[in-house]
């Protein structure tokens, strides 16, 4: 079951809090949003700069629609894991989109964690996709062979009739 409105954060410091995010937004009605950061350094310079993975999720169109943004790395991929033991429903009645557009950063333990996140749906019986990859996603899924495996939209629309055929009586 989905929490009406549910928020975390957990910080590079470790700290973390329940509603209420350190950027002062909150969840939408229906939404779960999480923002998992780490601290890395960055070759600009020397400076350091605050990155993270930020992931929201909410019924949208029949489908169960899962934002992700930011890193999706070694880094940031327990968090991801983490979030999905919590926040997917295992019975989940609705097929499952994930929203790859606003991912920044995405390495090989990444592309771990999504294809480990479809088998595991398919698992119990579900269905899930992607959609909206970016250029960075879209390198990724050719690179490693993973289009032809992994199912990947461009528009939602498209998306929801793959997943949510419609029934005829």
């Amino acid at each position: 079951m989905i929490p009406l409105a549910y928020e975390t954060n957990v910080r590079s410091d470790g700290q973390g809090s329940q509603n209420g995010r350190d950027d002062g937004e909150g969840a939408e009605r229906g939404q779960v949003v999480t923002q998992a950061g780490d601290v890395r350094g960055q070759h600009d310079g020397g400076g350091m700069q605050k990155s993270g993975l930020t992931t929201s999720v909410a019924p949208d169109h029949g489908v169960l629609l899962v934002r992700v943004a930011g890193e999706l790395g070694w880094l940031t991929v327990a968090e991801w894991r983490s979030w999905e033991e919590t926040h997917l429903p295992s019975d989940a009645h609705l097929p499952g989109l994930i929203d790859l557009s606003a991912l920044t950063f995405l390495d090989s333990s990444g592309i771990s964690a999504l294809i480990a996140t479809c088998q595991q749906l398919r698992q119990q019986g579900g269905t899930m996709a992607y959609l909206r990859p970016n250029a960075l996603v879209t390198r990724w899924l050719r690179i490693t062979g993973l289009q032809a495996y992994l199912p990947v939209f461009d528009a939602m629309e498209v998306a929801v009739q793959a997943l949510c055929p419609p029934r005829h009586p």
